[in-house]
């Protein structure tokens, strides 16, 4: 099966943050259709791999029960799925690295829609960097799947953080060119927020930005 991305809304976007998204969907969408992808993810070390169901109690996930997920596009609640990743955006006017404390966007745990940050999507527009963006939404689309931060963002080899860097080492050799060392390295900076943490009951906790996607 190879799974797409299917852009749903996309509220409080001009024309043009409008068109960028679509143009790192596609790149998304590119990057699930890269043949060794799910093997990488499914191969992949993890320091985390927290996973919440809509209700019941946290488990973790292997690597292949993880490649599985995304393979049938399984947001959490949708189960068995339907092949399809399914992503909707309502951009929010959140805190830029002038605060200190940046924030790329925000996702509640298994919860549409995504909320990416007006001013990461401005940046990402500017340095015509699509493939830092994909690797994002991606990010966020492993907390809509159920997967959350344990015991903080901090550290960065859990699920989340892993697949979205999978996501851009795939996109690389077609499209490296227009990665922007800026954008990775924002993702990187440990002053880069995501707050997306379960709890052990499954509960739902909002998502604050992602601090790198590796």
């Amino acid at each position: 099966m190879v799974t797409s991305v299917r852009l749903g809304e996309v509220r409080g976007a001009s024309e043009a943050q409008r068109g960028f998204i679509e143009r790192a969907v596609a790149r998304l969408d590119r990057a699930l259709a890269s043949p060794g992808l799910l093997e990488a993810v499914a191969r992949a070390d993890y320091v985390e791999t927290r996973w919440t169901p809509l209700h019941g109690r946290w488990r973790s996930l292997t690597g292949a029960e993880i490649a599985a997920r995304i393979a049938a596009g399984i947001e959490r609640g949708s189960d068995p799925g339907d092949g399809v990743i399914d992503l909707s955006f309502e951009l929010a006017d959140l805190p830029g690295p002038e605060s200190g404390h940046q924030t790329l966007g925000g996702t509640a745990l298994g919860c549409q829609p995504i909320h990416p940050a007006r001013w990461f999507i401005d940046a990402c527009m500017r340095a015509g960097d699509a493939v830092n963006l994909a690797s994002h939404f991606m990010h966020e689309w492993m907390h809509l799947s159920g997967f959350y931060h344990w015991p903080d963002n901090k550290a960065r080899g859990d699920v989340a953080y892993v697949v979205g860097r999978l996501v851009r080492e795939a996109l690389e050799p077609e499209f490296g060119a227009e990665i922007d060392p800026a954008i990775t390295a924002l993702m990187h900076d440990v002053e880069t927020d995501c707050g997306c943490r379960g709890n052990p009951q499954g509960g739902v906790n909002i998502a604050h930005a992602q601090a790198d996607s590796g």
